[in-house]
């Protein structure tokens, strides 16, 4: 059985960490959701097909990935664990922006594009926030 979380992977012989990714990738669709062993770690090869472009001869190492479109069997699983993980690293960029901008004011002499890219930053995650949230 397998299970996909935020932050990795749950299966029958253990643990395997992981990051997620949806989009921009060549021969796949813009739905398409990346999930990416961390650590060299291997996925299960119940998901799917498992790609690895390791090459042992030349001491050339990847980690294991695999491409999930609509309507595979564990993309509504993987989509929800990207959503969520999406939710909570926007949420802790959004506390670090604001303490930044909070500093760049304080400091009595802000650097105007600093302060604006930082406020235009804050709103960007804020957006996402809601969505997610909603």
């Amino acid at each position: 059985m397998i299970k996909i979380m935020q932050n990795g992977i749950k299966f029958d012989g253990g643990y395997t960490p992981c990051f997620y990714s949806m989009g921009n990738k060549l021969n796949h669709s813009d739905k398409c959701i990346a999930i990416y062993a961390r650590d060299y770690e291997h996925l299960p090869a119940e998901l799917g097909n498992i790609h690895n472009d390791s090459d042992y001869q030349s001491d050339y190492f990847d980690s294991d990935k695999v491409y999930l479109e609509p309507g595979d069997k564990f993309y509504n699983e993987a989509f929800a664990a990207y959503n969520k993980r999406k939710l909570a690293d926007s949420k802790r960029w959004l506390k670090h922006d604001e303490k930044r901008l909070q500093k760049e004011l304080d400091s009595g002499c802000p650097y105007p594009a600093t302060v604006a890219n930082l406020k235009s930053s804050i709103e960007n995650y804020k957006r996402i926030i809601a969505a997610l949230s909603a």
